[in-house]
């Protein structure tokens, strides 16, 4: 289903970068053929995925980002599976995974087996990933937060931290709220709604 909260988060990141500096792949768009060819025509330096992500307790299930199906074959169904992930060759310095638990995966001897892995493998020194399921509108809060001070910095562990943080105040003073069943529902402070984000790798 749609996620009205990424399509803000995708609007409000573009609008950081550079004139001309942010590709976008929305909706139709937005389709694992559309992916290959930006990532060989443009080699970004960040990538972003703003969408629903999948992780199974079935080790048989491969994890997967959720975009556009376009057909049935492997490259057209809209799931960007781990194996799929192992093939691809970044030259990206970030990956942020802004959808449900896309640090989880299969625990086995040499750590968990999962998305993170798989964009690590393809070329990135950094991704950041959630921990469990996350919600539309703090999501999209905290990515602008984090984006507005990595456009700053360059520090991605201290972007991250300091949209954290920022986010916690704003839901302890009750300025975060979000439309249930037509009517506005402040969000509490709870550690699920701004703490569900962490960096790996290069900080």
């Amino acid at each position: 289903p749609p996620l009205p909260g990424a399509a803000r988060e995708i609007a409000a990141i573009a609008a950081l970068a550079p004139r001309g500096g942010a590709l976008r792949l929305d909706r139709a768009g937005a389709d694992e053929e559309a992916l290959s060819r930006m990532l060989d025509a443009s080699h970004p330096s960040l990538l972003h995925f703003a969408t629903h992500g999948f992780v199974f307790d079935d080790p048989k299930t491969a994890p997967f980002l959720a975009l556009n199906r376009r057909g049935t074959a492997e490259a057209e169904d809209g799931r960007l599976t781990l194996d799929e992930v192992y093939g691809l060759e970044l030259s990206t310095d970030l990956v942020v995974l802004s959808a449900c638990r896309t640090g989880s995966g299969q625990v086995s001897s040499d750590g968990i087996v999962g998305l993170t892995r798989g964009f690590f493998y393809a070329g990135s020194p950094s991704v950041m990933a959630t921990f469990w399921d996350v919600t539309d509108e703090a999501t999209a809060l905290l990515m602008t937060g984090f984006y507005r001070g990595y456009a700053k910095a360059g520090a991605k562990g201290a972007s991250l931290r300091t949209a954290q943080l920022a986010l916690l105040a704003d839901l302890r003073a009750g300025r975060v709220a979000v439309t249930v069943a037509g009517r506005r529902v402040t969000l509490p402070e709870h550690p699920l709604l701004w703490a569900a984000f962490f960096l790996s790798g290069e900080p």
